[in-house]
């Protein structure tokens, strides 16, 4: 997560609410990530952030881009996920 802590939970009215729950409530399409911070600005909230995945830093429209030319399975990790060792668990 590259020295950055995500969102886990938030607290509306008091009551702490799982922020995969509070991103369905709100809307997924309005918030993307649980990589956000908030702020207020008078009486508005205002959610600031970016990313739209699980935090594990590849990109699934890169992966599926890279596949499509071709790419194999092992060669895409590999590409996102710098210094990882590939083998096969028995």
């Amino acid at each position: 997560m590259r020295g950055k802590t995500r969102v886990d939970s938030v607290v509306v009215d008091g009551k702490k609410i799982p922020v995969n729950k509070f991103r369905e409530l709100v809307g997924f399409s309005v918030i993307w990530s649980n990589d956000f911070t908030v702020s207020k600005s008078g009486d508005t909230f205002v959610f600031s952030g970016k990313g739209a995945g699980h935090g594990v830093g590849v990109c699934q429209w890169g992966m599926a881009g890279m596949a499509k030319l071709g790419k194999t399975h092992y060669e895409i990790l590999k590409f996102y996920l710098k210094g990882i060792e590939i083998r096969k668990m028995y």
